[in-house]
């Protein structure tokens, strides 16, 4: 964050640093396009495979396929302009910067250089129904990433900055959440595993229910497997029906406390840990809290330059104490002021100081002062103001201590000049007898 706050602003920056950003958000939007198009494309093969094998009616439609195609051709030769552009513009910080690996943009060249060969080699040789050359169309979604990246740091991708951090943050939590909860299914899938094993070979149930209860619990991994299904999928009722209707009914109590506990409980809990990690995690966000300072902020000014002009009823830019007391005289503006959380006495206050002897106070001065009036008395506000009382008792101290030497100095002043006084007393007697 601090490293952010040292970046010259746009107009000071070199032109390298303006062209790299740039590239950076046109390769993203371009991304997501070639995304797009990778999706439309998934889509009309599969509508052609589907005429072509029978399971759905329809016309073939090659030419739209041919488009597709070709539109991929020209994105990934459009990606690897980029990245030879890329590799010349940065060289071998392309690879590594501050002595620090650049896994991105390493990932990212990878991912080219896998296109170029899944189009050109791969699909020409063994063509596209090669099942495990056509997985490398689905890496080329991996580029998304690096477009979530770039856009993060977007104002208007905020949100999707908090999402994506909340979700990498909640990783631990989620690991640590599903060792519990498997632990609690696996036992869970042991017992009903062992109870229905005795009575699986019961001839008076019915063959077709002891089928899918064997299906379901008869042996642990397909026990484990349906309580993870019942577990998660809410649909519990249709897999515990057969073993209440047909097996016991004391299993109803067995699921009912299953339910409650785990499907209630737990997952509440669960998700409560979530809300407060990804909560904690975005106020560690330190970049994107002071991003959302600033924003408020600025909006505050922006409202505020909007009272100002409106109670500037002259137009002349100045604001007098008049003007200021006949709009604090509508009782709207005073209740919009109090839901800005701006106090009406302090804020006269403070016009008063701001306004000075020519009872007028200028945009700037207004705009400069009236940051100082929102919300209530904070603790670095109390700290200041003790701090500033401590430095004046300590001035009333030592002036109080001058005043004291000065004070104890004068009286001996007085007392020598006492007994001077009485010295020429004394020598005019003296002087006055001889004389007589």
């Amino acid at each position: 964050v601090i490293s952010s706050f040292k970046e010259a602003p746009m107009a000071q920056r070199s032109l390298y640093d303006r062209l790299r950003d740039s590239l950076d958000h046109i390769s993203s939007v371009l991304i997501l396009v070639y995304i797009l198009v990778l999706l439309v494309s998934v889509q009309f093969e599969g509508s052609e495979m589907g005429i072509r094998l029978g399971f759905v009616e329809g016309e073939e439609s090659p030419n739209s396929i041919m488009v597709v195609y070709l539109l991929e051709h020209v994105f990934v030769v459009i990606f690897v302009i980029e990245a030879v552009v890329r590799l010349v513009m940065h060289k071998s910080g392309f690879f590594l910067r501050e002595g620090r690996f650049r896994y991105f943009n390493t990932f990212d060249l990878l991912i080219v250089v896998v296109s170029c060969l899944d189009l050109y080699v791969f699909q020409t040789v063994y063509g596209t129904k090669n099942m495990p050359f056509s997985m490398f169309r689905v890496l080329r979604l991996l580029r998304v990433l690096r477009s979530a990246r770039v856009l993060m740091q977007n104002p208007a991708f905020r949100p999707l900055r908090v999402v994506l951090t909340a979700i990498y943050s909640s990783l631990k939590t989620v690991f640590w959440s599903m060792v519990v909860l498997t632990g609690v299914m696996s036992m869970a899938a042991l017992f009903v595993c062992q109870t229905v094993a005795a009575q699986l070979d019961d001839s008076s149930i019915d063959l077709e229910a002891r089928t899918i209860v064997f299906l379901r619990y008869g042996t642990m991994a397909r026990a484990v497997w349906t309580f993870f299904q019942l577990t998660f999928s809410g649909g519990w009722p249709g897999y515990v029906l057969q073993l209440v209707n047909d097996f016991n009914h004391l299993y109803a109590v067995f699921f009912f406390v299953y339910i409650v506990v785990v499907v209630f409980t737990m997952f509440r809990i669960v998700t409560a840990i979530f809300v407060r990690d990804s909560m904690a995690q975005a106020a560690k966000d330190h970049e994107l809290a002071v991003q959302q300072k600033l924003d408020h902020k600025k909006e505050y000014v922006e409202s505020m330059l909007a009272f100002f002009h409106a109670a500037d009823s002259s137009g002349d830019g100045v604001l007098s104490s008049a003007e200021f007391h006949d709009i604090l005289a509508n009782e709207k503006v005073t209740s919009w002021l109090n839901l800005m959380d701006i106090d009406i006495v302090e804020a006269t206050d403070l016009f008063s100081v701001l306004a000075g002897e020519d009872d007028k106070v200028s945009l700037e001065e207004f705009k400069r002062g009236i940051l100082h009036v929102k919300g209530h008395a904070r603790s670095e506000d109390v700290v200041a103001i003790k701090h500033h009382c401590v430095k004046m008792w300590k001035n009333a101290a030592s002036v109080e201590s001058a005043l004291e030497q000065g004070v104890q100095a004068l009286r001996r002043d007085i007392s020598q000049l006492e007994g001077q006084l009485r010295e020429v007393r004394m020598a005019m007697l003296s002087t006055t007898r001889q004389c007589l």
